[in-house]
């Protein structure tokens, strides 16, 4: 009975060490997957402030635009007109990192197809107000104490 009983233990031993061997790999396995979404989810996380911005954005653009027709005082008008051009800036700069799948700060991702044809759908809304916004800033710049009149169209648009 002696013998039986250290081959016993030693089998359980080693059963319980396998066991142990397999959940220890469970864990790793498991823990390599949730890296790799938590990493899928920051990628998102950024493509989605971008797209927040892109939206505030246009509504400052809107805006500034508006202001610009409700003031003739060239002062205020070069104010406005700086703004006007520096979200411009910043609203293509933003659109053309969404565009290249966020490929300047480093962000990937996988379901490019479904990104590109949204934008596809919102490439005419974008390109409208981009050309009426250029179009309203180089008239500011010939003429910056054009009447509102000759402004309208471009802010209307």
């Amino acid at each position: 009975m002696a013998v039986s009983n250290p081959s016993r233990f030693e089998r359980l031993g080693v059963l319980y060490a396998l066991a142990l061997s397999g959940i220890a790999i469970t864990m790793i396995v498991s823990q390599v997957y949730l890296q790799d979404y938590i990493s899928q989810q920051k990628n998102n996380s950024h493509i989605i402030n971008l797209a927040g911005r892109q939206r505030m954005l246009s509504q400052k653009i809107s805006k500034v635009a508006l202001q610009l027709g409700t003031t003739s005082e060239p002062a205020q008008r070069k104010v406005y007109a700086n703004e006007l051009a520096d979200a411009i800036d910043l609203w293509t700069t933003s659109h053309q990192t969404l565009l290249s799948n966020g490929e300047v700060l480093g962000i990937t991702n996988p379901e490019r197809s479904v990104i590109d044809t949204l934008y596809q759908t919102l490439n005419p809304s974008y390109t409208a107000i981009v050309t009426s916004a250029q179009q309203l800033l180089t008239q500011l710049r010939q003429s910056p104490s054009a009447s509102l009149n000759l402004l309208q169209p471009h802010i209307d648009s």
